[in-house]
């Protein structure tokens, strides 16, 4: 997501934007996935994006004698600078040499992205070449868990959209008690309706699920006589023949719900918001993309 906002900055400023490989998922360390993180290359077709935008990876700025040093470090507000520093801290912690001098940290003004403050960023950072700017929705809010899909008249959110268990257990997880029971009457409904057009029995059930809860989910489902089907670490490393990470299973489990005939999602998940964003982009219909309600 930081990414795709940066993608939008840069070009709003018209800067390259620089790609380095992707930190691992805090759930690395919990599931036994890679902790070295992944390769930009897995996730993104870098090729196909510098069609659209300049980039260029850290590796072949380094080749080219980059010393790992940043100009300025830019920051919206104070939050965001304490961000800033953070973000250097957490390069340092993964082994990567990238340095600021303790002044050169540069507060670029209000994060709202106005035609006026965009102007004023660009003559901020006019006399730096390289310059780091932490972003996670900090120019496109909410844009973790899936950005209102129409223009809104504010330049980056616009510009963005043209990037191509137990019961206690299940509560806790999804952050809202009722939506462990929405879950199987839901899912149901849709069932149901693809069944009408392909026959009884010839409807699969892939769910994405945190691997604590497969066999709580699959006691669910079992009940009304659907055999939901997960894919695992176990499944990722028997097929690529080295231990991956959470996020690269992620990526493999995304791609099964980019290309499903339905998509369900909970509300407020940074995968689900990545899914309906892809979905859309793809021309998947509109109703067949939708979002478990907190209805009883």
């Amino acid at each position: 997501m930081g990414l795709k906002e940066a993608l939008a900055l840069g070009q709003l400023l018209n800067r390259t934007v620089i790609t380095y490989h992707l930190l691992p998922n805090y759930n690395d360390a919990h599931h036994g996935g890679n902790l070295d993180g992944m390769d930009m290359g897995l996730v993104f077709d870098l090729d196909r994006l510098s069609r659209f935008h300049s980039i260029v990876t850290l590796a072949e700025l380094q080749a080219q004698g980059w010393d790992g040093r940043l100009d300025v470090m830019g920051h919206f507000g104070r939050t965001r600078l304490r961000e800033a520093r953070m973000t250097l801290g957490i390069l340092r912690a993964q082994k990567i040499d990238i340095t600021v001098g303790d002044d050169a940290y540069l507060e670029l003004g209000k994060p709202q992205c106005t035609p006026e403050n965009i102007a004023a960023w660009a003559q901020k950072l006019l006399p730096y070449k390289i310059v780091g700017i932490p972003l996670r929705e900090t120019l496109v809010p909410h844009a973790t868990f899936g950005v209102e899909l129409t223009p809104t008249g504010e330049v980056c959110h616009d510009l963005y959209l043209q990037k191509e268990h137990d019961e206690s257990k299940a509560g806790h997880t999804c952050k809202n008690p009722k939506l462990y029971f929405v879950f199987v009457n839901e899912t149901m409904q849709q069932v149901r309706r693809l069944e009408k057009a392909r026959g009884k029995g010839n409807v699969k059930l892939f769910v994405m699920a945190y691997p604590e809860l497969g066999s709580l989910l699959t006691k669910m489902y079992g009940e009304v006589g659907m055999q939901p089907v997960f894919y695992s670490m176990k499944n990722l490393q028997s097929e690529l023949g080295y231990k991956p990470s959470v996020s690269l299973l992620s990526m493999v489990e995304q791609e099964f719900a980019f290309e499903s005939d339905v998509f369900i999602s909970s509300s407020l998940s940074s995968v689900s918001g990545m899914i309906v964003q892809e979905r859309t982009a793809r021309g998947k219909p509109i109703g067949d993309t939708l979002k478990f309600t907190n209805k009883d």
